[in-house]
């Protein structure tokens, strides 16, 4: 199961969720760097040994800095490892904590083009605080086939509780697309315009439920799903537009789960940076899809401190469902989502 998935199952299995595993691999890809021993094998261990670098098109923006304390001397060959892969930041957690959080709040929200604003809420840094890892992505493409605006309509959603209730759903009438259907679910790939991205929707048949949807994708694997895929020339499309935002949210129990435990701990070592222990993973995301396309964001900040089959086939996303945004050539997922109360 790749990190992806494994973090997909960790956070919370209610309610709408959406995030970027790319955004928080990069960001704890960055944190290795600076551990060491035990500290640097659990989080290499939980990335899948992801490298610092992503090789994106124009569609994804990538930023990286570092904000560190100007009362401590980080070592200096990791600084020049951090600034070869982004900026580096020298502020005064010690004397002024909030107005360094509201820098690193507007750092990522003019890299994410006023997406992601309020990353890390009031509390989340103090003046213990000693460095902040943050990555920011912003993607934005337009469907390879737009929908027309007129023809989109208030539909039934039936959410995760059984309730009805009124959505406006984009629609296609007979169109060509990349499509999949076992007995748990339909699954369906819209590709967006001059890139190698698409949208996969996984929707549950009838009957199933979405937790025996995810796990069916768990066991199948990305790349077995991908390679089912095959081009259906009539498909009707119902899809909602969407608008979503979740977080911010701590990461923490959810990384514990995936192994990383001695960099939250007295015993973590970071003596390659020279610093203390992890004190928390804030994580935020949102994303918004109309006819023409879809924009989202994401950004993580790694807090540190001292230690202490038919003919015509319909998809009807009208029920929960989760997606993903994918990388068609690497089949990484940049952004997965649930989408179950409108």
């Amino acid at each position: 199961m790749n990190f992806a998935m494994k973090l997909f199952r960790a956070l919370p299995q209610e309610g709408n969720l959406f995030f970027s595993p790319t955004s928080v691999q990069l960001a704890l890809a960055r944190l290795a760097l600076g551990a060491a021993g035990k500290t640097k094998s659990e989080i290499l261990w939980a990335i899948e040994n992801a490298s610092v670098d992503h090789d994106f098109s124009d569609v994804v923006e990538v930023a990286n800095s570092i904000f560190y304390d100007r009362n401590i001397f980080l070592r200096e060959d990791y600084l020049t490892m951090m600034e070869k892969i982004g900026g580096l930041e020298i502020v005064d957690f010690v004397n002024f904590p909030d107005d360094t959080r509201k820098r690193i709040n507007a750092w990522v929200a003019k890299t994410t083009h006023e997406k992601i604003t309020d990353l890390l809420s009031p509390g989340s840094i103090d003046s213990r605080t000693r460095v902040a890892l943050v990555n920011a992505i912003y993607f934005k493409a337009d469907w390879e086939l737009a929908f027309n605006p007129a023809e989109t309509q208030e539909r039934d959603f039936t959410t995760e509780n059984g309730q009805i209730v009124q959505v406006p759903m984009m629609y296609h009438e007979n169109k060509t697309f990349r499509y999949f259907q076992d007995d748990i679910m339909q699954v369906l790939l819209m590709p967006y315009k001059g890139c190698r991205f698409a949208r996969i929707y996984f929707l549950p048949n009838p009957g199933v439920s979405l937790q025996q949807a995810e796990e069916h994708v768990v066991h199948l694997r990305t790349e077995q799903i991908m390679a089912s895929l095959q081009f259906e020339p009539e498909i009707t499309v119902y899809v909602p537009k969407t608008k979503m935002e979740w977080g911010t949210e701590s990461l923490k129990l959810a990384l514990e789960q995936l192994g990383i435990h001695e960099a939250f701990s007295d015993a973590a070592d970071f003596s390659v940076m020279d610093s203390g222990k992890v004190s928390d993973v804030f994580h935020q995301a949102c994303i918004e899809d109309n006819e023409k396309g879809s924009v989202a964001a994401a950004a993580t900040a790694v807090v540190m401190k001292s230690l202490a089959i038919d003919p015509q086939i319909i998809f009807n996303a009208n029920r929960p469902f989760f997606f993903s945004i994918i990388d068609k050539k690497t089949y990484e997922h940049l952004f997965l989502g649930r989408y179950v109360n409108p």
